[in-house]
């Protein structure tokens, strides 16, 4: 079906999009799941740890797994994820900024006549500069505090004779360099801005007024459009699931309960465990199993219910782009249209959750192998989780390639002008720009 029939050169509101965009995107998306598998996963083994110590609950079942020992080994997985997502948070940002600046000359050179959507002009309201600066001042505050800890204890330890080995200066020294590369940034930021901040500024001057004149030419346009009828999968209104409302209020008691049992049992971490007789140490352990199961189980839940909500999202957008195939033009309502142009696509939000089970599973595997697990093959899951990060960045880039695909046709179709997507929510209940198409 041909696009919503529009005015010879009328300004329109377009897409942005280039490969190093998608490129940033993929490993953002990446990124993001490396973050939420390493915290989760950590959290999970000091939970199943403790409550494997307190009530030896898996050997009650007949299991024999040493968790305290892949808990212990598994720190070193950590800490390399950590270190990972220290480097690779601003370095993603950094070059989200330069991706972007450089895609939105290319579109200002290519579409004389358009504009990008208003997340794109708003996000480069700060060149890219100012954010490699941005970064440098943030590692130079980090880098200059933790070297003046580290010469601290390495002075007391050279005082008291205990650092033989020279590691505390290694550690400082590293500090050191961590804080001199943050300056170097701070230095070559400065100098970027200067460059660019004319640049960025020609740019947005030129789009602010062409924003304004698409945003009235669209919203003309549409009128003419027929009004639309959503099928039932798009009508559907977002609500808070029981989960979103049920889930702060067992996370908290679950919390509670775990961490009232740990202080009952050892009030800190040198004293010594207390004796509570018979009675209360049935209560201590029934506290850190529940406690410690409802944890568990929040967490296993939670998955449950994202995975399925990346299936009726992938549903959801199959729904709206045959819809939208089928149809030359159509009105719909700023509500909807927001929802439709602002919700990451189904395949980004599926990258993220390969990335969180391929982190996951790459810790625990390198736990298994420094633990040294008879009877468990860590190469598996080392080869496996690594499979799934590269399947992940695939994955991100296919899913940046269809989110645009997307909201390009939403655009083509419901000519849905400028509107703030982050706001639609609350002018539809003001009630502006309402629309039929509920």
């Amino acid at each position: 079906m041909p696009v919503a029939e529009t005015s010879e050169g009328s300004p329109r509101i377009r897409e942005i999009d280039s490969p190093a965009l998608m490129l940033v995107s993929a490993l953002r998306d990446v990124v993001v799941g490396l973050t939420v598998g390493s915290v989760g996963t950590f959290l999970l083994l000091v939970v199943l740890g403790i409550i494997e110590e307190e009530t030896s609950l898996f050997d009650g079942m007949g299991v024999s797994l040493d968790l305290d020992a892949l808990f212990r080994a598994s720190m070193g997985s950590v800490l390399i994820s950590w270190g990972v997502m220290a480097l690779a948070w601003p370095a993603v940002l950094v070059a989200g900024k330069f991706a972007t600046f450089g895609a939105a000359e290319a579109f200002a050179a290519r579409h004389p006549h358009d504009s990008p959507p208003r997340g794109v002009r708003e996000g480069l309201r700060t060149a890219p500069g100012e954010t490699v600066r941005g970064t440098g001042l943030v590692l130079l505050w980090i880098g200059a505090a933790i070297t003046a800890l580290f010469l601290l204890v390495t002075l007391v330890m050279q005082v008291q004779g205990e650092n033989d080995d020279g590691i505390g200066w290694v550690l400082t020294g590293g500090c050191a360099v961590i804080a001199a590369a943050g300056y170097g940034l701070m230095v070559l930021g400065a100098r970027i801005s200067a460059s660019q901040g004319q640049r960025v500024d020609a740019v947005l001057s030129t789009w602010r007024s062409r924003s304004a004149a698409a945003e009235k030419a669209e919203r003309r346009m549409r009128r003419e459009l027929p009004p639309a009828e959503l099928p039932p999968a798009l009508r559907r209104r977002r609500r808070e699931g029981i989960l979103a409302t049920v889930g702060p209020w067992l996370l908290g008691a679950g919390g509670v309960m775990f961490m009232l049992a740990i202080v009952l049992r050892q009030p800190c971490r040198g004293c010594e465990q207390n004796e509570w007789g018979p009675t209360g140490e049935g209560l201590i352990d029934s506290l850190s199993t529940a406690g410690g199961g409802i944890l568990t189980a929040l967490g296993i839940a939670s998955i449950g219910v994202w995975l399925f909500s990346v299936v009726r999202l992938f549903v959801t957008e199959e729904v709206l782009r045959r819809w939208l195939r089928a149809r030359s033009g159509v009105r719909v309502a700023d509500e909807k249209l927001g929802e439709f142009l602002s919700t990451p696509s189904a395949a980004r939000l599926g990258a993220t959750t390969l990335a969180a089970f391929g982190t996951s599973l790459l810790m625990v595997a390198g736990g298994v192998a420094i633990a040294e697990w008879e009877g468990l093959d860590p190469s598996i899951g080392l080869t496996v989780g690594q499979a799934m990060l590269f399947a992940a960045v695939l994955a991100g880039l296919v899913a940046w390639r269809r989110q645009v695909a997307l909201r390009t046709l939403v655009r083509d179709r419901t000519l849905p002008g400028d509107p703030p997507l982050h706001d639609s929510n609350r002018r539809a209940r003001q009630g502006g720009h309402r629309e039929t198409g509920r």
